[in-house]
C-alpha cells in the first residue's frame, strides 16, 4: 500500500492544476489515512481523475483496502 501512495502522490502532485496534495497516516490508527488535494479548477481536477493510478485506486485498490467507503468532499475557496 505505501509504494503505491508514494507513486500516487508523485503522479499527483506532478499533474498540471495540482495547488496541495497531502496523503496522511494515522499514528494512533494504523491503516487509517487522510487524503488532502486542491486542485487551480475543476478542469484541472477532472483530468487528474481520468489518469490511469488515480482509476485504479478508485476502481479497485480503494474498496479492497477501505473498512469504510471513503468521502468525497468538494470546496470552493471563500477568498
Amino acid at each position: 500500500m505505501h509504494i503505491f501512495v508514494q507513486d500516487l502522490t508523485i503522479t499527483s502532485r506532478a499533474e498540471d492544476g495540482c495547488v496541495t496534495y497531502i496523503f496522511l497516516e494515522s499514528h494512533e490508527q494504523r491503516n487509517r489515512f487522510f487524503l488532502y488535494m486542491s486542485w487551480r479548477d475543476e478542469e484541472a481536477f477532472n483530468r487528474y481523475s481520468e489518469i490511469p493510478l488515480v482509476r485504479a485506486f478508485d476502481s479497485g485498490i480503494a474498496k479492497e483496502l477501505l473498512i469504510e467507503p471513503y468521502i468525497l468532499d468538494t470546496w470552493k475557496s471563500l477568498g
